[in-house]
């Protein structure tokens, strides 16, 4: 019998509240239409809150719906950073990011016993079934104050915040420079030729 059980709430109306700073990001639909930068600040900024959602929780029985969906939006939200900053060429940010998939392969263990699989490129899989067959409490010493998990999290992730910033600057000045470009190219004068016409004959 589950200890935890998942309630019928809007899980994107809660995953959305994450991504306060930008709600498209929070939508798999939008995010093609959202430079690299600004959605590396959006999922790092939404995982920093998710984290430290999960260090305050109250884990007990009443509390399953809230864990769940909380447990559910660090999963999408750790794939939407990981999958988003290989896209971008960056030494610093590269740096950070391998420090984070390692810390995540060093509590591959622990993760994995709350139901949390994770990969070979360090992606993660919320297996429900498994989550549901933990108690409150179990989930609770993996990622509240008492461990280190979120903590280490929320470090990693104020890196990343501040590392998005001057990356979303140039972004946005490449951008502006290749509208002005395209403004200039409409500007020219458009002239038309002719050409003479040669009759071209193929063989029969």
């Amino acid at each position: 019998m589950s200890v935890i059980t998942a309630g019928n709430s809007s899980y994107q109306g809660f995953l959305r509240k994450f991504y306060s700073s930008n709600r498209a990001a929070s939508r798999a639909s939008s995010r093609s239409t959202i430079g690299n930068a600004e959605l590396l600040s959006a999922d790092s900024k939404a995982l920093k809150k998710i984290s430290k959602n999960l260090q305050e929780l109250t884990y007990d029985k009443d509390s399953g719906e809230e864990i769940y969906q909380n447990i559910k939006a660090f999963v999408e939200t750790y794939n939407n950073l990981l999958e988003n900053s290989d896209k971008i060429v960056d030494a610093p940010l590269e740096r950070t990011m391998k420090k984070l998939k390692n810390f995540i392969k060093d509590n591959t263990e622990t993760l994995e016993e709350i139901g949390i699989k994770v990969s070979s490129s360090r992606k993660l899989t919320l297996d429900k079934e498994d989550l549901l067959k933990c108690t409150p409490k179990k989930i609770g010493k993996v990622f509240s104050d008492s461990n280190d998990i979120s903590s280490n999290l929320v470090s990693l992730t104020t890196k990343l915040e501040r590392m998005a910033k001057p990356l979303m600057q140039t972004e946005s000045r490449i951008r502006n420079q290749r509208q002005q470009q395209n403004a200039s190219m409409a500007d020219l004068p458009v002239t038309t030729s002719t050409m003479s016409s040669t009759k071209i004959d193929f063989m029969a």
